[in-house]
């Protein structure tokens, strides 16, 4: 019986230092995943003429024009953000607690072509509660 007690003591003792880890891949802070998604955006003009971006021999293969979405997350233990598009799955990345990125994928990123004012202007004209003035009626 003797043996049986100090087989439980010791089987107790060699247990009692376990703990449950917190949920979470990193095990830090109980957080529950390492990445956290900050936002969906749709992609506008800017994003199909962003430079750096691979240009696929084969017409078949998803370009940076072909993204209707753009995916933005952020890293929780490093702080880095990227910005994704959800066919091309071409991303951009900002941190500035980490080395430099590519020249062409640091921000602010530079484009092959801008979007033409007379554009950007007929866009807000289609709006039907504007904010453009209207004359008083009398």
């Amino acid at each position: 019986m003797r043996r049986v007690y100090i087989g439980l003591l010791l089987l107790g003792v060699a247990l009692g230092g376990c703990h449950a880890m917190p949920s979470g891949d990193s095990g830090d802070n109980g957080h529950r995943g390492r990445y956290a998604g900050v936002g969906l955006y749709g992609a506008d003009h800017g994003w199909a003429h962003v430079a750096g971006a691979p240009k696929p021999a084969d017409k078949a293969v998803a370009t940076t024009a072909d993204d209707t979405t753009l995916i933005v997350t952020v890293d929780g233990v490093t702080g880095e953000i990227r910005q994704c598009g959800n066919y091309s799955g071409h991303c951009i990345a900002m941190n500035p607690w980490r080395g430099a990125l590519g020249a062409k994928q640091a921000a602010p990123v530079s484009l092959t072509a801008r979007e033409d004012t007379t554009v950007a202007n007929a866009a807000t004209a289609d709006e039907p509660d504007g904010n453009a003035a209207a004359p008083a009626k009398k």
